[in-house]
Order: C-alpha cells, then structure tokens, then sequence
C-alpha cells in the first residue's frame, strides 16, 4: 500500500475496518471509515443510505456476518451505492458445511438481555410467537458483534452474485496479497464488481 499512488478521485469506504489499514487507506484514496455503533455511522441493511452510485469501492471485513437477517438485502444495498464497475471486497469467517447456517430463523422483533449471568436473545416472530435462543455466540470488537449467521466457503459469492454483482470470484491462497488458506478453511475473501450499465436493483 505505500507503494501506491495517491489518487484522491478514487472514493470508497470501509466497514468497521481495522485501523492498521484504514489509516493507509485515507493517505492513498478518498476513503472513509464507517461505523455501525459511532459516527461516520453505515447500517448497510437501512431503506436509506448515505451514498448513490457514488463508491468505487467498498471493504467489507468480517461484517457480514453480523448483520441482521435477511443478509442479501446487505449485498444490494452496496451493490447501490456502488458506481458502474465499483469493487467490492468481501471477507468472513467461514465452516467446512456446504450451506450457510442462519442461526435466527424469523428474527423480527428481538432483544438481547441478560439473564442470570448469560446473555439471551429474545425474540417475537412477525407471526406473534415467541423465541428465546441461548447460545449465543459474540465475536470481539465493538458495536455489534452478535453472530447472525454462519457463511459456507461458497455462500459469499452466492449471496454477491445473487445480489447482482458479476466477476465475482474467491481468491484462494496468495501470500504476497496477505492470503493464506487453512485447512479446515478459517475465513474467505471475495470479490465481485457492480456491472456496466447497472444503477443497482430496485
């Protein structure tokens, strides 16, 4: 990244993104780091967002996976604020299953308390029913960090390509880019760009 050329024309953001990169990232690039619990606040599931056709690319590092259900809605929602071409960088921890594992099935109306000790997800389903899951599962950092879901190697690039995003592709080991591949996988990262003549879906 130091070897990089400045260029300020081109925009993007970062979600949560750790600070040893996100600083580099403000020297080289028009870049903003956001947040879902402090300002520059970004809820990428929200009806309205701050940014329209308008990034050449958004870094999204290990959010996706707490984000509140349905996690699609998260993917169109950068794929909007995307420009034509805009790049999105993707990664998430990852299990060896063949599908994504949803944890909250009719997540709607929900709270997390604290109950002797142990914190308990409460929910009320659209239909009126109540739940109460107790194994939760956090991961550190601030904000939210309550695990939604967990992704399969594949599901990622499912979940970007279903959302609109084309050249999508899971970049496998490559140590000069910071890439290492674990076995039983740890992690994956993916990319995907928003298409030529797309202004993103309705």
């Amino acid at each position: 990244m130091p070897e990089f050329p400045k260029n300020v024309g081109i925009r993007g953001i970062g979600m949560t993104d750790w600070v040893g990169y996100a600083c580099r990232l403000t020297t080289r690039f028009d870049y903003v780091n956001t947040f879902y619990h402090k300002p520059p606040r970004l809820d990428i599931t929200a009806d309205v967002l701050p940014y329209d056709n308008e990034l050449d690319f958004v870094l999204s590092s290990d959010v996706m996976e707490h984000v509140l259900p349905p996690v699609g809605r998260a993917f169109r929602n950068v794929l909007k604020m995307l420009k034509e071409g805009g790049l999105l960088v993707v990664t998430v921890p990852c299990s060896v299953d063949e599908v994504m594992r949803e944890h909250f099935i009719g997540l709607s109306d929900f709270e997390v308390v604290n109950f002797r000790g142990k914190p308990v997800l409460l929910n009320m389903s659209a239909d009126g029913q109540y739940q109460v899951y107790d194994d939760l599962v956090f991961h550190g950092g601030p904000g939210e960090a309550l695990e939604m879901r967990v992704f399969s190697r594949t599901a990622v690039a499912d979940e970007m390509r279903q959302a609109g995003f084309v050249d999508v592709r899971i970049l496998d080991d490559h140590p000069p880019f910071g890439i290492l591949s674990t076995t039983p996988p740890l992690g994956v990262l993916a990319i995907g760009r928003k298409p030529i003549g797309a202004s993103g879906p309705s």
